[in-house]
């Protein structure tokens, strides 16, 4: 704010930095983007306070300007300096999940980026089949302005598919649409297979495959409208496919319409493949070859 009978435009002449421990009174000015000799009103003085917090590096930030001083004062969040992943073994997976963080060693700490890292994580895992973990977070306050964080990550068991099923308009049988996916239900048998495990990229990866089974296969405007995977009793999950095929085409035709210098003949030698695919029941992957 702008204080005593400089409530218009003025001159900064002088520029005061108080509460700074870690970070330089020059970057702090980068990030105000101001210097000596810039005019200043309280538009500007907003925009600096804005300025500041907008680098995270700040809890707590007052401007104000006085016979042509600009007075900065700030309070540092602390800096990160260290990070530590307790319940993972392999060392990969902890430098991964680090690396997938938001926050980052030698950075400064920002408890939404905190929470959200939590989720981070959660998330991370759940794509690989670990639907029942559970992350707990502790931050260490340090003497010299700095945190330690610590995460302690319990993975529990994967979580199984017991069954796949397929609802809708689906035309084909449930006993064929599976083997169109990667996703399998959980036998005995497959012991070794990871694909028994509910993974959300593999579910994503079933979506697309089926619909590209559907389209070719006649159903021109088929959809895979959702998929669900439902909580059972037993640590186990049903897996539904809703799937809206729509009508089933045939190509009863293929024309090559050419224009300008471009002549029909020159793609003669395409008439074989072209007859092949005529009066057949409409195939996305064909037409693309074609």
């Amino acid at each position: 704010y702008l204080t005593g009978s400089n409530s218009f435009a003025d001159i900064i002449k002088q520029i005061k930095i108080s509460g700074n421990e870690n970070i330089s009174k020059e970057t702090i000015e980068v990030f105000a983007d101001i210097k000596l000799n810039d005019e200043i009103n309280e538009k500007s003085i907003n925009e600096i306070i804005k300025k500041i917090y907008a680098t995270s590096y700040f809890s707590d930030v007052s401007v104000n300007f006085d016979n042509q001083v600009l007075f900065i004062s700030v309070k540092e969040n602390p800096i990160i300096s260290s990070i530590t992943i307790k319940g993972i073994k392999a060392k990969k997976f902890t430098e991964q999940i680090k690396e997938n963080l938001s926050l980052k060693e030698r950075t400064s700490f920002v408890e939404n980026k905190y929470l959200t890292d939590i989720n981070i994580i959660k998330s991370s895992f759940r794509h690989v089949g670990y639907y029942f973990i559970e992350v707990k977070s502790f931050k260490k306050e340090n003497d010299n302005n700095t945190i330690d964080l610590i995460y302690e990550i319990d993975l529990g068991e994967k979580a199984l598919i017991k069954k796949i099923a397929f609802s809708g308009n689906k035309f084909f049988k449930d006993r064929k649409l599976k083997n169109i996916i990667v996703s399998e239900e959980s036998k005995p048998w497959k012991f070794i297979s990871s694909k028994k495990y509910l993974n959300e990229k593999n579910v994503e990866l079933d979506k697309r495959l089926l619909l590209n089974y559907f389209r070719n296969k006649g159903f021109y405007n088929a959809v895979v409208l959702s998929s669900n995977a439902t909580f059972g009793d037993d640590n186990s999950f049903l897996l539904t496919y809703n799937i809206e095929s729509g009508k089933r085409y045939k190509i009863r035709k293929i024309i090559i319409d050419t224009t300008g210098e471009v002549k029909k003949e020159y793609f003669e030698k395409l008439n074989k493949d072209i007859k092949k695919i005529e009066n057949k029941y409409y195939s996305f992957t064909k037409v693309k070859k074609i």
